[in-house]
């Protein structure tokens, strides 16, 4: 289960990699590098356990966003070494 405090480590974290702000994440846009930002951080916090309704509730979307956002980076993350890259270097800030 996942805490208020490590939702916010992680968001801050994708946030600096992807040099956006909270509003740019959290917010409703669908810029593709916020969008992409987005599903990262949520993609993180189901790796760390968090459920797609708890995941929901912390970026105010419904658990089906999630659960495609998850599915859309697990994918993405096969093909594209730069996102896998990204991902390497948030996960070991994060394990800091």
């Amino acid at each position: 289960m996942l805490n208020d405090c490590r939702c916010k480590q992680i968001l801050e974290t994708v946030i600096a990699h992807f040099d956006l702000t909270a509003e740019d994440v959290l917010g409703r846009r669908r810029r593709a590098h916020e969008v992409l930002a987005r599903q990262v951080a949520m993609y993180l916090l189901k790796l760390e356990g968090g459920t797609e309704a708890a995941i929901g509730k912390f970026f105010d979307r419904d658990h089906s966003t999630v659960h495609h956002a998850v599915h859309s980076i697990a994918r993405k993350v096969m093909r594209d070494t730069e996102l896998r890259d990204a991902l390497i270097e948030i996960d070991a800030l994060l394990c800091d």
